[in-house]
């Protein structure tokens, strides 16, 4: 749930910095483990809210994060958003 409370403060490319930093360190100090990514988890009533735009486009950039052998993306939002 990394990023989940930085939408208010917070840019999609300023959130997904900080994710690009533990998932250096992860590595670094995990080598073998395996991460799965999941997204946060849309916020707001509606896909016009500016809090559920932010984490889409955050989502948007985590999901290039994954590398398939040791971190793996996940997008379960549009199962419990509006559609």
């Amino acid at each position: 749930m990394i990023g989940t409370n930085n939408f208010g403060n917070n840019t999609p490319q300023e959130i997904a910095d900080g994710l690009k930093v533990i998932t250096k360190q992860l590595r670094e100090k995990l080598p073998k483990t395996k991460v799965l990514l999941l997204c946060i988890f849309p916020r707001g009533g509606n896909s016009k809210d500016n809090r559920r735009q932010v984490n889409e486009k955050a989502n948007a950039i985590f999901k290039n994060l994954a590398d398939g052998e040791h971190f793996h993306y996940l997008d379960i939002g549009e199962k419990i958003s509006e559609g």
